[in-house]
């Protein structure tokens, strides 16, 4: 019942030991999820796992008592994380405003987890991933002796991923979001003495099944790309299949395109390679996208304007213009830099009319006033000078006359 699983998300905020011991009691799952479906098929995977605050964690996040952390699922890159204790590294890029909404759409919206990763790649899934390792720069004093290769793809880190996490979980998708380094294009961007190699953002993912239907697997995938522009607020891309990913199955694979620029790929992850990165009982799809191509939609700059404390009235005019006499024209000379009278608000195209009552060579256009004051209710004396005003300015600076019949 709702009501038992509200106790128990209560409990684990204040007591997450005694929460942890009735979660992997015997009863749980038909005392407090008895109606809860989806979550009985969550309670279901997560108690493959190992590490029980990992689990309840995860429980909590799917019952929506707590928000998705970005982490390392897993031991993901354990031992890096040893060989490198020592070194020191500089702090994370921040991200920009862009990069959060896209982490958040992919997090939150479509269920995926964030891992984080060392800029070094493990020569087994460089070669596995990889077309060559042409144009990727090299550490001089790696972590270790296959730890030389910087990033220069989100994949094969990926790949480890999904290796080091196939013990825990039958089912998963992550992402990453980082930058990606290539061995061109140097700079000096902070000081001339020292060149730096081109640097970009990528964002990649992999959805990991045990199950063997591999369309549900693409279509899953594809549905999360696919809808990424339209929340993320960018230009749509589209996908086309032009140029096969080495790493990709020789069927289920697509390339995404901006206009007519290559920005990334997605696909199944190829039998050969998977084995080759140790993946042995899951099927994986993977994308990859180069951020820094990705365009946001052109935002529009609202401006607010407060109502009226009096109230404003419409005053419509009829004055005859020569035929070859523009709506501009009348405009600027209402509502210019040096207005026809200072109660008037605005001045909008009513109507035009040419017919038998109309003198040939002119037109009749009907106009519009708003007139009004901030300081007082306008008589109707006063609205009809304003309005007079504006004729007299209109037949001085175009010849128009005030139309009779």
């Amino acid at each position: 019942m709702k009501e038992n699983l509200s106790l128990f998300l209560q409990l684990a905020k204040s007591d997450k030991e005694e929460a942890k011991r009735i979660f992997f009691g015997k009863t749980f799952k038909e005392y407090y999820l008895q109606d809860e479906h989806k979550l009985q098929a969550e309670y279901d995977l997560l108690m493959n796992g190992q590490d029980q605050d990992q689990i309840l964690d995860e429980f909590l996040v799917c019952a929506g008592a707590s928000e998705p952390k970005a982490f390392e699922m897993g031991d993901i890159l354990e031992e890096k994380q040893e060989a490198a204790a020592e070194q020191t590294l500089e702090a994370p890029v921040p991200k920009n405003a862009r990069e959060k909404v896209m982490d958040e759409y992919l997090a939150f919206r479509c269920g995926m987890q964030e891992i984080y990763t060392y800029p070094w790649m493990n020569d087994t899934f460089v070669h596995a991933v990889l077309p060559n390792t042409d144009g990727i720069l090299k550490l001089s004093t790696p972590p270790a002796p296959d730890l030389s290769y910087i990033r220069s793809s989100l994949l094969p880190n990926l790949c480890e991923a999904v290796m080091k996490n196939e013990r825990y979980f039958h089912t998963f998708s992550i992402f990453e979001e980082a930058q990606v380094f290539f061995d061109r294009n140097y700079t000096s961007v902070y000081d001339e003495s020292e060149s730096l190699p081109e640097q970009r953002r990528h964002i990649g993912g992999a959805f990991a099944s045990s199950e063997k239907d591999i369309t549900a697997l693409f279509r899953e995938a594809k549905g999360v790309l696919e809808n990424m522009p339209r929340y993320t607020h960018m230009e749509a891309y589209e996908f086309r299949k032009e140029e096969k990913p080495v790493w990709a199955d020789n069927v289920v694979w697509l390339n995404i395109y901006l206009n007519d620029e290559k920005i990334g790929d997605m696909g199944l992850l190829a039998k050969k390679a998977s084995m080759e990165c140790g993946i042995k009982n899951l099927s994986v799809m993977l994308f990859e996208l180069d951020g820094t191509k990705l365009k946001p939609l052109k935002s529009r700059t609202n401006h607010l304007e407060h109502l009226a404390e009096y109230p404003e009235t419409d005053y419509d005019i009829s004055m005859l213009f020569d035929v070859d006499a523009m709506w501009k024209d009348m405009y600027d000379v209402i509502m210019g830099k040096k207005k026809a009278s200072a109660m008037l608000k605005d001045a909008a195209f009513v109507d035009e009319y040419r017919g038998k009552q109309i003198p040939k060579g002119k037109k009749s256009v009907t106009i519009r006033l708003t007139i009004g004051s901030d300081e007082k209710t306008l008589t109707s004396q006063e609205i009809e000078n304003a309005a007079n005003k504006v004729m007299k300015k209109l037949t001085k600076q175009m010849g128009a006359e005030l139309r009779t019949q």
